[in-house]
């Protein structure tokens, strides 16, 4: 059973990431209390949210500010279109728009553009 007393003690794990060209780093960051993944680009912290659809590679990424309840129109979603090398092909937005301005439990239900 999880203790949900918070543990004043604990600190956020930073995880150093690139993108797939190498010239982008991110950091990540993991929260302690509530294990939420964070991505600081800049000074602005992001939840991140990532649907992974029985397989092994994430089909839907939602982005939204930490502590966004996954049922508000707050999030930026994108779907992520695999070849048979796991190779990702495209990347696509929510209604087309780069917006936050989705709900992340409708994700499947979405039109990707």
């Amino acid at each position: 059973m999880a203790n949900s007393k918070r543990d004043e003690n604990r600190v956020p794990t930073l995880i150093g990431v690139s993108s797939a060209d190498g010239t982008t780093p991110t950091d990540l960051e993991v929260n302690p209390i509530t294990g939420e993944l964070l991505v600081a680009p800049g000074s602005r912290n992001i939840a991140l949210q990532l649907d992974y659809q029985l397989g092994s590679n994430p089909i839907y990424i939602g982005m939204a500010p930490p502590g966004t309840l996954t049922s508000a129109a707050l999030w930026q979603i994108r779907k992520l279109a695999f070849d048979g090398n796991d190779n990702v092909t495209s990347i696509k937005y929510a209604n087309g728009s780069p917006n936050f301005d989705q709900v992340y439990d409708d994700r499947a239900g979405l039109t990707y553009v």
